[in-house]
């Protein structure tokens, strides 16, 4: 799992000044929209942002950059519209009018000689919140236009990977969502400028534990997690280094775990008499990202590494302690967040492991959260929901038939 190249810090940025002059806002429908921006929808991207970037950055840079502000724009649309809150082809008009401003940029970047590295930071977080919108969408809908293009840019530019961390963050985010609903490796690709130093690993693969910012550990599980998916689901890995990728990840998510500040502690843990799930509580979202990806990561090493011929009571306790015990903490973390981004950070990972769950008590409790939520927010869960009716009732053994 070792990284080569340079190491920079990439835990805090600062975006390169913008040279367009800044704009007022004089149409009360745009005003509207970007103030929904500021206040709502920026802010679930920023779960793993002290900086609140997407909330605070973000809109300073979009008075600047037009096409950075038809993104805050069409992202808001996207959630008025889905929610009724302004009519189908008032959102789609935003949409629109957001890809072709978007066009327009790539069109005059590609003709214009300096133009990439200066306007690269406003680039990675126009695509990604086009994401973001575009992820409002059930999976059969989701032609996953901007995470390519945001796997596209980050993979030409990746200086601009390290300048644009928060950004680069989430689409990794992004595309770990994917490869959970489809069973696919994601790969963490990371550029150059990412190293296993800035990952808390030494050359030798060990998780270091140098005092790093609060949410660099959240992005360490991430990595780790995004490691997993690939480890688990990459048909082209020979089983028997299958087998050591599996050890390596247990062991560094055990050093993970061990190395964490006390920052990482819930502020209240408890479980209600109805509840088959525990509720745990944290200070920070980027504390429950972090514990999502860790017990996403341990739970698909324990599904991928289990022992061979144990007696029917020895794998009954392996699961329940390996598989079935971190899944519920996965699911009290997830369920009981009160920020809207952490929670669809936890859906994908939460449909995907409840497929371990036998009792009734605990399909009926996972199913409802799903669909309440996605009544309620209209996060395209419907997908997942038929899934794990399907596997729960035997019609079907696989989550991606």
């Amino acid at each position: 799992m070792h990284i080569t190249g340079r190491s920079p810090t990439l835990y805090r940025w600062s975006p390169v000044p913008v040279s367009l002059p800044r704009t007022v806002v004089i149409d009360p429908g745009d005003a509207s929209l970007f103030e929904f921006y500021i206040r709502e929808t920026g802010v679930w991207l920023d779960v793993v942002s002290p900086t609140s970037f997407f909330s605070e950055t973000v809109p300073r840079l979009a008075l600047h950059d037009p096409v950075l502000f038809s993104a805050c724009l069409s992202y808001a649309a996207r959630i008025q519209a889905l929610t009724g809150a302004i009519d189908k082809a008032q959102g789609e008009m935003y949409g629109s009018r957001a890809i072709a401003a978007l066009l327009d940029k790539l069109s005059s970047r590609s003709s214009t000689a300096g133009a990439s590295a200066k306007h690269d930071d406003v680039l990675s977080a126009t695509v990604v919140i086009l994401r973001m919108a575009e992820q409002f969408s059930e999976m059969q809908e989701d032609m996953r236009c901007h995470l390519m293009g945001a796997s596209s840019l980050f993979a030409r530019n990746p200086d601009h990977a390290f300048d644009g961390a928060v950004a680069f963050w989430v689409y990794k985010r992004q595309s770990i969502r994917m490869a959970v609903l489809n069973e696919e490796p994601c790969e963490m690709d990371m550029p150059d400028a990412v190293t296993d130093a800035d990952m808390g690993c030494s050359p030798g693969g060990l998780m270091r534990t140098t005092p790093v910012s609060d949410e660099a550990w959240a992005n360490r599980a991430t990595y780790l997690f995004a490691r997993a998916c690939t480890v688990c689901w990459d048909t082209t890995i020979e089983e028997t280094a299958r087998d050591a990728m599996l050890t390596d990840l247990s062991r560094l998510l055990g050093q993970w775990h061990d190395s964490l500040p006390d920052t990482y502690q819930p502020w209240a843990r408890y479980q209600l008499p109805d509840d088959p799930f525990p509720t745990l509580r944290y200070i920070s979202t980027w504390h429950v990202v972090g514990w999502q990806y860790y017990y996403g990561a341990k739970v698909l090493v324990g599904l991928y590494k289990r022992p061979e011929h144990m007696n029917v009571l020895s794998m009954s306790r392996y699961m329940e302690s390996e598989v079935l015990q971190p899944t519920r903490i996965l699911c009290g973390i997830t369920m009981n967040s009160p920020a809207f981004g952490s929670t669809i950070n936890g859906t994908a990972l939460i449909s995907w492991l409840g497929q371990v769950f036998s009792g009734k008590d605990e399909q009926t409790r996972l199913i409802t959260f799903l669909q309440d939520f996605m009544h309620k927010t209209k996060w395209p869960n419907e997908t997942c929901c038929d899934r794990l009716r399907r596997i729960w009732s035997g019609e079907s053994r696989s989550w991606v038939q």
